[in-house]
């Protein structure tokens, strides 16, 4: 294990501060920040402020290497580290909800890493799955979702891996499946709901499965002989999707040409206000479900599979890259063979 203080000159006549780093075999660079100049009267100051983040690093390394945390990172606030990571993701992320929970777990009060170990995490889970009045999977999610981050802050040597090891989870639950009939449908489609671009995407998106953001960034030369053809956000593969009658009707464009950059839907960007105008609608309609525009998936992939579709046919429409994923929507099934016994005349014996 090696750290040594460089300098690499700049085209404007200052020298740039950074740690060449050599641990376990692996070389790498941290760039500080930092920088001196010939004639700079700060310039001792900074150099001796490089040499102490060099010194911290080579006790970092060194605690990592022998499985020890060090004690000024385990008095950092776990709490201030979470609301960091959070706020570097999207606006509708899961980890959003975990931080709201975990911050009612601890009622105005802050806890450092050192704080935290297998009680504490176990004591977390009992609220989230017995006080927080929260659906079993996403009790088992926000409790995931506070170990990512443990994890992450196990690899910068804030926190002992094995703690968040030994931490038990939580049972994931039955995730239910909305979706919705066909009649449901209909119905949705007779109203005259004021904004027409969310209705005919959200339409759109029950007769293809693509997700919001999929359809939000739709454009014309995604749509080639009746078959979208898309990289999915959460897929890695192209796919492609033949458009049936119905999705066709709902772009058809009357002979007007669209530049093959313009998007197919003009949406808003922010999914709270689609949700919004999405329960307005369905209110309309007389539709007595939860309005959610992912609801429009869940329905696409059961009139696949009621439609007599293969599970495999509908996971490859999906963009699903493991068919049990898709599975779930096969209990659809069973329910509506339920129903059709249940309504089965009956007849006196």
């Amino acid at each position: 294990m090696q750290i040594y203080l460089r300098k690499k000159k700049l085209s404007d006549g200052r020298e740039s501060l950074y740690l060449d780093i050599n641990s376990d075999g692996i070389r790498k660079y941290e760039f500080l920040k930092l920088y001196i100049k010939r004639g700079n009267s700060e310039n001792k100051e900074i150099l001796m402020l490089a040499e102490k983040i060099k010194s911290q690093r080579l006790i970092d390394l060194s605690n990592k290497e022998h499985n020890q945390v060090s004690t000024q990172k385990k008095n950092t606030s776990f709490l201030k580290y979470f609301e960091n990571y959070v706020n570097t993701k999207k606006k509708w992320s899961n980890y959003f909800g975990a931080l709201k929970h975990f911050k009612l777990f601890l009622n105005g009060k802050d806890i450092t890493f050192k704080h935290i170990d297998k009680a504490f995490l176990e004591n977390f889970a009992d609220y989230l799955s017995k006080e927080a009045n929260l659906k079993q999977s996403t009790a088992f999610l926000y409790l995931r979702k506070i170990k990512e981050v443990l994890y992450k802050a196990s690899n910068e040597n804030f926190i002992m891996v094995e703690t968040v090891r030994r931490a038990k989870s939580l049972p994931k639950g039955k995730t239910e499946r909305g979706y919705l009939e066909l009649f449901e449908i209909e119905k949705l489609v007779s109203v005259d709901y004021k904004n027409s671009e969310i209705k005919r995407a959200f339409l759109f998106s029950c007769f293809t499965g693509l997700r919001q953001s999929d359809v939000r960034n739709l454009k014309w030369s995604d749509i080639k002989n009746n078959t979208i053809r898309i990289k999915m956000q959460k897929v890695s593969k192209p796919i492609e999707i033949p458009l049936s009658k119905t999705a066709l009707e709902l772009i058809k464009t009357n002979n007007i040409h669209h530049l093959p950059d313009v998007r197919v839907f003009d949406l808003p960007t922010d999914r709270t206000t689609i949700n919004r105008h999405l329960t307005r609608w369905f209110k309309l309609a007389c539709v007595d479900k939860k309005a959610f525009y992912h609801l429009s998936r869940h329905t696409f992939a059961t009139l696949n599979i009621t439609s007599g579709n293969d599970l495999y046919t509908v996971s490859k429409l999906l963009g699903h890259s493991n068919i049990k994923t898709t599975e779930i929507y096969s209990k659809v099934i069973d329910e509506k063979k339920k129903q059709a016994i249940d309504n089965l005349p009956a007849i006196s014996l």
